[in-house]
């Protein structure tokens, strides 16, 4: 799935890409080097939430969020698919957006959508969501509600 200019600069589940070694983003650094202390329980690798999988690798992503099997997302599985994935945006936003969005994708009114009308290049309900929050972010905030109403 091509991702509109902003998004580039995202690496795998829509996170930002890591900083490098030489790079002066102290936040980086004082997460990766954050110690434990010794009273804090350790989380086991098995009791972790799973990680999301790389948008990219569309069946998969798509499958990991169609937790009934069904081939289809609900508004609010297809909403939090987004937001979990593209994580760093503001998610209030996207909300509001996908709810402006949703009925051009759920055209018979069945409350769900499947994974063409998510993931479609270009016209997706995920393409279509980033497509309109870098238009609402880019736009002067009296216009911010007729920007993510095209």
């Amino acid at each position: 799935m091509k991702l509109p200019g902003i998004f580039k600069s995202y690496g795998h589940a829509g996170f930002p890409k890591k900083a490098s070694k030489n790079s002066v983003d102290s936040c980086s650094d004082s997460i990766a080097t954050a110690s434990t202390a010794p009273d804090t329980p350790t989380v086991k690798e098995s009791e972790k939430t799973p990680q999301i999988p790389d948008i990219r690798k569309e069946s998969r992503w798509f499958n990991h969020w169609d937790v009934h099997g069904l081939g289809m997302l609900s508004k609010s599985e297809a909403t939090a698919a987004i937001q979990e994935t593209f994580s760093s945006l503001d998610a209030e936003k996207l909300s509001c957006i996908i709810g402006e969005l949703w009925s051009e994708f759920d055209v018979e009114g069945t409350g769900s959508i499947g994974r063409e009308a998510m993931l479609r290049k270009q016209i997706g309900l995920v393409d279509a969501s980033l497509r309109a929050y870098q238009l609402a972010s880019l736009a002067p905030s009296s216009q911010r509600k007729h920007v993510i109403s095209l």
